[in-house]
């Protein structure tokens, strides 16, 4: 595996490509961490994630030259057009006759075509079905040569979008908080204690929105995503009130 250097390193080329370019230059499916360092790589306003749909744990990283129309900067739209990015549907032939596959089993099946991991961002695995998003330019041969997962045959084909079955789950969070602050409410998402949250900083384990998280005192925004490793990803979604003792009352949705 690469390490942070060599993975900063080749985002500053992408984020370099794309000044001399002068057009958006994307880069392979990355994990959290590795996409928290585009951020390092450009100024964070050229900077965009996305892996297809709210949540993605994979995501592509956009970099856009400065001066480039205001549309491409800031947060991609809720379908893949904004990015090179395939969503396919993986079904059973014959669903009767179909074994009972898991993630592992779709996952192994992709892989034995050749394609490499960084290829492919999230999957999404519901019953016999799945979804994944891939490189655009591998969905016609994915389409054309995944034909069996295990011993069930499957077809595979390419979606206009997500459909509303493999749309992310959540179970709704509520509590009260001190304040806003990121530990804050690291702590009670995860249940720990105020000062086991505060270690996950150190271990570098807190993402807002794609972004490594350096600062306990960041206060959250509406709608932000916080990702603690090991611990779950969460939306920040309002607060509602206060307390009688004046704690924030807050709810957050935890993806399920």
């Amino acid at each position: 595996m690469e390490n942070e250097s060599a993975i900063l390193r080749r985002l500053q080329d992408l984020a370099a490509l794309s000044e001399k370019r002068n057009q958006p230059v994307y880069s392979d499916f990355l994990i959290p961490a590795d996409a928290a360092l585009a951020f390092r790589a450009a100024e964070p306003y050229r900077v965009t994630l996305w892996g297809g749909r709210e949540g993605c744990e994979r995501q592509m990283a956009r970099f856009v030259p400065a001066g480039f129309p205001a549309e491409f900067f800031g947060a991609a739209k809720d379908t893949c057009r904004d990015f090179p990015i395939a969503v396919l549907a993986i079904r059973p032939v014959q669903e009767k006759f179909a074994d009972e596959l898991t993630h592992r089993d779709f996952l192994g099946a992709l892989m034995n075509l050749g394609i490499t991991r960084e290829s492919l961002g999230d999957l999404i695995v519901q019953g016999e079905e799945a979804w994944v998003f891939a490189q655009e330019k591998l969905a016609p041969f994915l389409c054309e040569n995944l034909v069996q997962v295990r011993h069930t045959n499957v077809r595979c084909e390419q979606l206009d979008r997500l459909p509303p079955e493999a749309a992310p789950r959540f179970e709704a969070m509520n509590f009260t908080l001190p304040s806003l602050r990121i530990d804050a409410f690291a702590a009670h998402a995860a249940h720990l204690s105020r000062g086991k949250a505060q270690e996950l900083f150190a271990r570098e384990m807190v993402f807002v929105n794609g972004r490594l998280c350096e600062s306990e005192s960041l206060l959250l925004k509406e709608g932000d995503i916080v990702t603690l490793r090991h611990f779950g990803k969460f939306i920040f979604r309002e607060v509602r009130g206060e307390s009688r003792k004046g704690r924030l009352i807050v709810t957050a949705d935890r993806y399920v």
